[in-house]
């Protein structure tokens, strides 16, 4: 995991780097994007549906590189009959931070995460704290008009969990891996 974790940073790292060696003639400034999500994901061995909304402001280095990082609130329910006993695992919050290479209607980002619920029991004996991953979106924009764009992509993400059971701490690799449906609305400043 610790080797997964540094190379991903490495790649980010070098396409920011590459981003901000590019003409600053070419750079595009600020946009904010608001957005849903929904799509399904396996959670400890259950098929878990998901619906959300976010907002993330958006840095265009170049016209091409662009970094994002925002606020998302996610509502989970899931389809075993153990999930209804996790309320409070149903309410996430959480801080995305993106790359996006974007080239005329095509784009494409990827990037870490952190998540938390609003109530983090699992079970009686067991919490969990807070999740780290990762994810990537590809999709296409269509412009609505001249600073304007509406977005639609698909998102996959991985979730690995850090949680209390019996009262030892325990980091584990058993989280989600979940595919989501994106629509977005784009405004440029």
């Amino acid at each position: 995991m610790k080797v997964i974790g540094k190379s991903v940073l490495a790649t980010l790292a070098i396409v920011l780097l590459l981003c901000i060696k590019a003409n600053a003639q070419d750079a595009q400034g600020w946009s904010i994007l608001p957005y849903l999500t929904s799509g399904d994901g396996g959670e400890k061995s259950e098929s878990v549906l998901r619906s959300g909304v976010g907002i993330a402001g958006k840095y265009n280095f170049h016209r091409y590189c662009s970094v994002l990082a925002g606020i998302e609130y996610e509502y989970r329910y899931g389809k075993g009959e153990n999930f209804t006993q996790r309320e409070g695992l149903k309410h996430i919050f959480r801080i995305p931070v993106r790359a996006e290479f974007t080239y005329r209607w095509f784009y494409i980002n990827l990037g870490p995460y952190i998540e938390r619920a609003t109530n983090t029991r699992f079970s009686d004996n067991e919490t969990v704290d807070f999740g780290v991953g990762g994810m990537a979106e590809i999709g296409g924009r269509a412009q609505v008009s001249k600073k304007d764009y509406v977005r639609l992509g698909v998102q996959s993400q991985y979730c690995v969990y850090k949680g209390t059971l019996d009262g030892q701490s325990y980091f584990s690799g058993n989280g989600y891996w979940a595919i989501i449906g994106i629509i977005a609305y784009e405004h440029h400043f």
